[in-house]
């Protein structure tokens, strides 16, 4: 502290940075000009794996007693072991977290042995089988540095600091715990943990996707569970279109069902077989018979509420319920029928602009 005060005394802020600079670009020790009350400030780039990670400066008070030359060797080695110890640190630090990502990999893929097994982990964690846990999954590009998946997960961190975190090539897996005890406590806050990740990462410009959380459990053999689930949330999302958001499972209706189906091509056909006609009479005449028909079935086959929903006359609802039961040939007054065609709107919906 006081040999910082002394260089910033006798240099000012700017010509601080401007030594500061010359010492971390020719990587040695330098003197900061100009004495200042018979005192001499030297100045060393302390480097780790090769980066500069601080500086070690030291006051001399009787500038005469040692030669320069000797004094600039003394602090560059003084330099060199912090930059060891430093270096060591950084190394044990990175252990601790590569151990701790294997053991929460191991509790989300059940890597584990036994229950035992399974709860040993989990306390050396911190797990509390007393609190309920979600599973939140962020799904990030790949293409994006490990350095700036590696601050997602300390982002993660910060905004929850005890939810366990894994970092991946893919994005990161954070184990959440509830903080209130309520049944969806661990859901909620899961959910306010990653809109504000995604939100902290478009406010500083990084490329983000998206984001799913699988329902709350006690017991850390569900664990797996609740990110089985985080990741259909997942891919509803994508197969929907709903970039840069949070999806909940809990929330995904019939569509965690179709999330768990492999093939998004396959679920389109099948769409596309009841009611293809009906989207390319939309296409054509630029009708909205698929969008009323969604919500027809989402206002129980209110004629009224539909109308209201779509702004319309009821009279126009009834019309194009009438259409789309000639278009397709569905009896919609007929359960399987009804069914097929409340399946297949919601896939063509949520597959919207796919092929």
């Amino acid at each position: 502290g006081n040999a910082i005060a002394v260089v910033r005394a006798r240099t000012g802020p700017s010509e601080l940075q401007a030594v500061l600079a010359a010492a971390s670009d020719t990587r040695r020790a330098l003197t900061v000009p100009n004495q200042w009350q018979g005192l001499t400030t030297l100045v060393a780039p302390v480097s780790v794996n090769d980066e500069i990670c601080g500086f070690l400066l030291t006051v001399d008070s009787a500038p005469d007693a040692i030669d320069e030359d000797l004094m600039v060797l003394a602090i560059e080695h003084a330099a060199m072991v912090c930059g060891i110890l430093m270096g060591r640190e950084y190394v044990v630090e990175a252990a601790a977290r590569l151990a701790r990502s294997e053991l929460v990999e191991g509790l989300l893929a059940e890597r584990a042995r036994s229950g035992d097994d399974t709860a040993q982990w989990a306390r050396h964690l911190g797990y509390d089988e007393n609190v309920e846990h979600a599973v939140l999954v962020l799904d990030l590009p790949r293409a994006e540095p490990a350095s700036g998946h590696a601050s997602v997960g300390a982002l993660l961190n910060r905004l929850a600091p005890d939810a366990l975190v894994s970092v991946r090539a893919d994005g990161a897996v954070a184990i959440v715990p509830s903080t209130d005890g309520a049944p969806a406590g661990a859901v909620d806050r899961a959910h306010r943990v990653a809109t504000m990740c995604l939100e902290r990462l478009r406010s500083r410009g990084d490329t983000v996707s998206r984001a799913g959380v699988g329902n709350a459990y006690l017991s850390v053999s569900d664990i797996p569970r609740s990110y089985s689930e985080a990741r259909s949330a997942l891919i509803a999302s994508e197969r929907m279109g709903g970039a840069d958001n949070v999806s909940l499972f809990s929330a995904l209706g019939i569509h965690r069902l179709l999330a768990r189906y492999p093939d998004a091509a396959e679920l389109r056909s099948f769409g596309m077989e009841v009611l293809g006609r009906l989207v390319e009479e939309d296409k054509a005449k630029s009708m909205d018979y698929l969008e009323t028909l969604s919500v027809y079935f989402a206002e129980n086959k209110s004629l009224a509420s539909a109308a209201q929903r779509l702004h319309v006359h009821p009279n126009t609802v009834s019309y194009r319920i009438r259409r789309i039961q000639a278009i397709t040939g569905l009896d919609l007054d007929a359960q399987q029928d009804r069914l097929t065609a409340e399946v297949a709107v919601e896939i063509l919906l949520g597959t919207k602009g796919q092929r």
